[in-house]
């Protein structure tokens, strides 16, 4: 199905199967809310740490409603397939609708979930002059980008 153009600078998706639950409840609509995490099984990536699953897959919405759990995969191939399979959705950046695209995957928009937050990482053993060089030329480009903030 793709990405819906007039969504372009949301930040953050859901992504579903357009199979016969998500898509009678989630796929088929212009824009979902965190509460319609309680209708679908959240597909979580494996490997990574409690905290970070736990902030950025939820287990409840916030009104409190359970968010029901799906499968865990390894890497967005397999993610992917298994939203394909009908297996449930996932949460995501804009820019994954960019890069993933398929026919059996919808990206829809949220209308109210925050947006996704970037960070660099690399491992202390791999802190070199030039990882040193470019975070500093990316933290520069990050600051003069970003609008005013007054105070």
């Amino acid at each position: 199905m793709g990405v819906r153009a007039d969504q372009q600078g949301v930040g953050r998706w859901l992504i579903g199967f357009g199979g016969p639950d998500l898509d009678a409840v989630l796929a088929a609509q212009e824009t979902v809310s965190l509460e319609d995490l309680a209708l679908a099984s959240l597909i979580r990536p494996a490997g990574f740490s409690p905290e970070f699953l736990d902030r950025e897959f939820p287990r409840r919405t916030p009104s409190g409603r359970p968010v029901p759990v799906g499968p865990s995969a390894y890497g967005w191939q397999e993610m992917l397939t298994l939203i394909g399979a009908g297996k449930g959705a996932t949460l995501a950046a804009i820019t994954v609708a960019d890069f993933y695209s398929r026919s059996d995957v919808v990206f829809v928009p949220f209308r109210d979930a925050p947006p996704v937050e970037w960070a660099l990482m690399w491992p202390p053993s791999r802190d070199t002059a030039a990882v040193q060089a470019f975070v500093r030329t990316v933290v520069e480009y990050v600051n003069e980008s970003r609008p005013a903030i007054s105070r």
